[in-house]
């Protein structure tokens, strides 16, 4: 079958010169029309390729480079000129840090026998010609023809992402470590205290937690303010990684406390490493301007076990043995034991700072009135009385200042329950017949220290007025 706008040689013998030299020119313009359209194209693409921000690289179906454009060159070191016929993981060659880096000449095998793109390993470094490294992400891709779109090789489009990849590096290092002193925040210390668990849970591995407060942070802040603080909290850590195994972890867990995470080891081990940490604290000397400090701190140690429910048990019970050491005198190692009658009692007492915050938001706290009777006959009449309180939980139990005050007084709540029984006094004062409060001599009540020194003078006067 003869093709449409072909001419049959038979044709061609019926046609005189000056037509055929007709036919001759109109065919080879209109060839040379098409060379140029071609010619536009492959510059338009040469040019959009040398634009854009990516490096290109293609390869012909065995795997031999055909071309790079002028991003490729400069990130592999190679010249158009110098990479063309090369075997393509010669020049494109990548690295994976910690694990067995890909294979480009096999990537581009699979991508054209498969038929279809790939993408490369995430965390992919090309390793430059002279040396140089930069993290990329890439993708190949089969190059198919126009018609019958048969694969005759890949491209494989890539770019340097290393700034883009330092900054997500940043980020995540902000993300778990504290700011101030560079080492490990409370929330990724605490998933390496889960796994210290969880070791001592599966594997019988004994690690141990210490817990330490500095004693005079709080001085050395408001006598020399917060620049000196914060200089102090800088030099802690490397005081202290000078006395601790390399392989112990240390982090600030917020103001002036920090933790170590000592790897497995027996208690007398764990011991003898929290005592030279705080021999070293005891000798180090803060040195601010004309002043200087001695710093000292107060240590809690806990062997962790398998005893321990979760992380926040465990911290707890590093704090509370830190909280003895400060109640024995501060600046000394306490090591934790479950049984020890300090421990039970502030255990205790913070089971109860919860439930006395709780009751505080819930208003359950009651009033209760005691008569005040006269011992001489001689006294003026009228009504007296003194106002007791007591603490109601949830399910109706009722509890006297004995079971709580303590507690209260230690974490500093004595204030808002003095506070709270003033205004529930008054208001309750307030809304007694005249008849009453005429009678009313005296209504008794019962303050801390604290609140007697402190400002609840307006509203003990809110309640004289009242009164009145």
């Amino acid at each position: 079958m003869r093709r449409a706008g072909s001419a049959d040689l038979a044709d061609l013998d019926h046609l005189d010169e000056a037509t055929l030299r007709d036919l001759l020119a109109q065919t080879t313009r209109a060839y040379e029309e098409k060379l140029a359209e071609l010619a536009a194209e492959r510059e338009l693409a040469q040019v959009t390729l040398a634009a854009i921000g990516d490096g290109v690289l293609a390869t012909d179906a065995q795997g031999r480079i055909k071309y790079l454009n002028p991003i490729a060159e400069s990130l592999t070191g190679w010249s158009r000129e110098e990479a063309v016929g090369r075997r393509v993981g010669e020049v494109f060659r990548l690295l994976v840090e910690g694990a067995e880096a890909p294979d480009a000449d096999a990537l581009v095998r699979r991508s054209l026998a498969e038929g279809r793109s790939l993408r490369l390993a995430e965390r992919v470094t090309l390793e430059r010609r002279d040396g140089r490294r930069y993290a990329v992400e890439s993708t190949c891709t089969p190059i198919r023809q126009a018609a019958g779109g048969a694969i005759i090789g890949t491209v494989i489009v890539f770019q340097d992402v290393s700034d883009k990849r330092l900054m997500a590096l940043q980020l995540a290092h902000q993300a778990t470590h504290d700011e101030l002193t560079g080492l490990l925040n409370r929330q990724a210390f605490d998933a390496h205290l889960q796994r210290a668990l969880e070791e001592a849970r599966t594997l019988l591995h004994t690690h141990a937690l210490l817990y330490l407060d500095l004693d005079q942070f709080k001085v050395i802040n408001d006598t020399c303010g917060h620049l000196a603080g914060d200089e102090l909290l800088r030099r802690v850590p490397a005081l202290l990684q000078d006395t601790l195994p390399a392989t112990a972890l240390l982090a600030r867990l917020g103001g002036d406390e920090f933790a170590v995470l000592l790897p497995p080891c027996t208690t007398a081990e764990a011991e003898r490493q929290a005592r030279a940490c705080h021999r070293a604290l005891q000798s180090f000397r803060f040195v601010w301007r004309d002043k200087t400090f001695k710093v000292g701190a107060s240590l809690g140690l806990v062997p962790i076990t398998a005893e321990f429910r979760s992380v926040g048990h465990l911290l707890s019970a590093a704090d509370h043995a830190c909280y003895v050491a400060k109640e024995k005198g501060r600046n000394r190692l306490q090591l934790y034991r479950g049984e020890d009658d300090a421990f039970i009692r502030r255990q205790g007492e913070m089971n109860w700072v919860v439930r006395i915050q709780e009751t505080l938001e819930q208003n359950r706290f009651r009033l209760f009135s005691q008569s005040i009777l006269a011992l001489s006959a001689t006294a003026a009449p009228g009504i007296y009385f003194e106002v007791l309180l007591r603490l109601v939980e949830a399910d109706g139990r009722i509890h006297l200042p004995s079971d709580f005050i303590r507690a209260a007084e230690r974490y500093g709540l004595m204030r808002s329950i003095d506070r709270w029984v003033i205004r529930e006094c008054v208001r309750t004062l307030v809304a007694q017949p005249p008849p009453f409060l005429n009678l009313l001599a005296t209504c008794s009540i019962n303050l801390s220290a604290v609140s007697v020194g402190a400002k609840t003078r307006p509203l003990i006067s809110g309640m004289c007025i009242a009164r009145k």
